[in-house]
């Protein structure tokens, strides 16, 4: 760390001029989530600084930290009801820099940066890592970077592993240690206004316990326009999983998760109509643990569906509705949810928003819905 600390500083010295900027968002949410005869009041308030410091225009470094409180007045003591959270949320070097007069542009990334697969859906989270990519002057992107996800705040970064326990701390707990390696490859227009992303990701359990649960990925995209302002994304992971324990080793499993979405921008009011499907096959299981539902399905083992919109009016506000049919994997119905999200630009600084979700199980042992309402005040600085 005191290596690191003092490149940094060096950097900083070694720069005549640079560019020092910061902020922050204070952030306060009333809401209630839980099935209707659970329900209770809570208040969820955060604090978020963000800085950057541009040396030159090539090279920046850029962070954010937050501090968070989650209260449930339904507890009786401030320890049971309170959750406390802080974390680190970025902290990286970027440079950007021209290959000579070739046309070609290289940059790279290195400390806490967000991270993000093809589909999203397996791994969106930040990451302690180094990473690097070269772009052609054709629109062809290469991009690889290896990381580490021992050091990351569990309470904040969910990262799967069937043989890991984070420890019951406040504040900060560290998760599930793995070493991700990530390779891209992006075509963009490649054929009538197509782009296709080509990805292979590994994710190597470094516990070094007597169990293991390795996995890699090879992702698939492909997306673009069908006419005029009709879009459609295609997205679809192959996984396979080598998972070890004391004694014994399981054979090597396959499994998939595969999206589509369909899209039409209108001109007025930017309204966005769209329409969804999503399948994961039962032993599918992502790096970054996602709640596919308000109640907290994982995305596994499921078959999901929907439709949604959003439109902007005034350039203030904003108004997006979904609907949403889930089954699983064996095309079982499971239940429907609604969500709705209504959102006030006030001033520059000043943000208001409402969020509603109700879910309605297929199942007549459960009687209750599950539903979720907030409100929201940001405030930047």
């Amino acid at each position: 760390m005191k290596k690191v600390i003092s490149i940094l500083t060096s950097l900083i010295l070694a720069t005549s001029v640079f560019a020092f900027e910061w902020g922050g968002i204070i952030g306060e949410t009333s809401y209630t989530d839980d099935t209707i005869s659970n329900l209770s009041f809570k208040e969820y308030a955060d604090i978020n600084m963000w800085m950057r410091a541009q040396f030159n225009k090539n090279l920046s470094l850029s962070g954010d930290v937050i501090y968070s409180l989650d209260y449930d007045f339904s507890q009786s003591s401030f320890a049971s009801a309170a959750t406390q959270k802080a974390d680190l949320n970025s902290l990286f070097l970027r440079g950007t820099y021209a290959l000579g007069d070739s046309g070609w542009n290289t940059g790279f990334s290195v400390g806490r940066i967000i991270v993000a697969d093809t589909t999203s859906y397996i791994l969106s989270q930040k990451l302690d890592a180094a990473g690097v990519s070269f772009t052609s002057p054709k629109s062809f992107t290469l991009k690889f970077y290896a990381g580490y996800t021992g050091l990351l705040n569990s309470l904040t970064n969910s990262v799967y592993s069937p043989y890991f326990t984070a420890e019951d701390t406040i504040i900060y707990s560290l998760a599930a240690p793995y070493i991700l390696a990530d390779f891209t490859a992006s075509f963009q227009s490649l054929f009538a206004s197509q782009n296709l992303t080509v990805e292979a990701l590994t994710a190597i359990d470094a516990n070094f316990g007597n169990s293991s649960y390795n996995r890699v990925y090879l992702n698939l995209g492909l997306d673009g326009p069908i006419y005029k302002s009709l879009y459609y994304a295609l997205a679809s992971s192959f996984e396979g999983i080598l998972d070890s324990s004391t004694g014994s080793e399981t054979p090597f499993e396959f499994s998939n998760l595969s999206k589509a979405e369909i899209m039409y921008f209108f001109d007025w009011n930017s309204l966005v109509l769209s329409a969804n499907a999503l399948y994961v096959m039962d032993n599918f299981t992502s790096i970054s643990e996602q709640d596919a539902t308000i109640d907290s399905m994982k995305y596994t083992a499921m078959f999901k569906t929907g439709i949604s919109s959003s439109v902007k009016f005034i350039d203030v506000i904003n108004l997006s509705v979904g609907l949403d049919a889930v089954f699983d994997s064996s095309f079982a119905y499971t239940g429907v949810q609604y969500n709705l999200s209504f959102r006030y630009q006030i001033l520059d600084d000043l943000q208001a928003s409402i969020y509603a979700a109700q879910f309605f199980y297929n199942n007549a042992a459960i009687t209750d819905s599950y539903l979720t309402v907030k409100g929201s005040v940001r405030i930047a600085f």
